[in-house]
């Protein structure tokens, strides 16, 4: 029998790095998380006689995937729910270095479908999510939008939902390792806002997006490495405020770069967008 999974990604509609510990590097924020539909796919097979987990996928996978992360760490967790050995198929749409976090989204559902299949009471989900990866929190708590804090681990939930718009994806990726080293190179660890400040420019921006009203460049402190070496993101803006959006960023620490519509849009891409994302 084979389980199909729709797999999610997320949007920053703010992202402020407030702190980095020093003894294990971990750097604590304050983002507000939105989810979109990322047009992935997680198709698993369980099966009674494999000895381990497979995994197969459309792209190249390097390292242990987050699916199959969770698979061994739900096992570790719950060995009494005897959760079998899975084939995963993997279907991937969303570039590596983006900053979606589709691969957190990948383990997310996952670990969804193992908690409704295996009656995982809420907080030993939301705990094998933490275990997994940081952004893995978002995608298995039910709520659309969330201000994330600490490593990313923890949220409350945001009251926004049913936004619009478009996902543009350039051609150079942006790595996380290597993007949180040059950020803290960049601030010296001197970081713009402090939690609390962070925390108060969250409820600032949820209440114009309830009002509807214009917002224009969305915050993101990873802005401070990109934009300087790719003067191409003053085009990108430039172009979707032409195009009407009353709010538009950069995602996570990656390179995607999207506006927020009103209305449904068709955006004339430059050559240097590889592909595009409507949500």
């Amino acid at each position: 029998m084979s389980i199909i999974l729709q797999s999610y990604a997320k949007i920053n509609l703010t992202l402020r790095i407030t702190s980095r510990n020093p003894k294990n590097g971990y750097h604590d924020l304050v983002s507000l998380f939105y989810k979109i539909p990322s047009g992935e796919n997680v198709i698993l097979e369980p099966d009674k006689d494999l000895t381990h987990d497979e995994i197969y996928s459309n792209i190249q996978l390097s390292g242990e995937n987050t699916i199959l992360k969770a698979l061994r760490l739900s096992r570790e967790f719950f060995p009494e729910k005897n959760i079998p050995y899975m084939r995963v198929n993997l279907f991937k749409t969303i570039p590596a270095g983006s900053g979606l976090g589709a691969g957190s989204g990948n383990a997310g559902a996952v670990i969804n479908y193992l908690s409704a299949q295996y009656k995982i009471n809420e907080a030993d989900k939301l705990e094998l999510a933490v275990k997994t990866g940081a952004d893995v929190t978002f995608f298995c708590c039910d709520c659309q939008c969330a201000c994330m804090f600490g490593i990313g681990d923890e949220f409350y939930p945001a009251d926004i939902s049913d936004l619009h718009g478009v996902i543009l994806f350039p051609a150079w990726p942006a790595e996380t390792q290597n993007a949180y080293k040059l950020v803290d190179e960049a601030y010296k660890n001197n970081y713009p806002l402090n939690e609390l400040d962070a925390f108060k420019e969250v409820g600032d921006i949820l209440k114009i997006f309830i009002k509807e009203q214009h917002i224009g460049l969305l915050p993101n402190d990873f802005s401070a490495i990109l934009f300087p070496v790719h003067d191409e993101y003053k085009n990108i803006f430039s172009l979707l405020k032409k195009s009407g959006s009353y709010a538009f960023g950069v995602t996570g620490s990656g390179s995607a770069a999207f506006g927020l519509f009103h209305e449904p849009v068709k955006i004339e891409l430059p050559e240097f967008i590889n592909s595009v994302l409507y949500f």
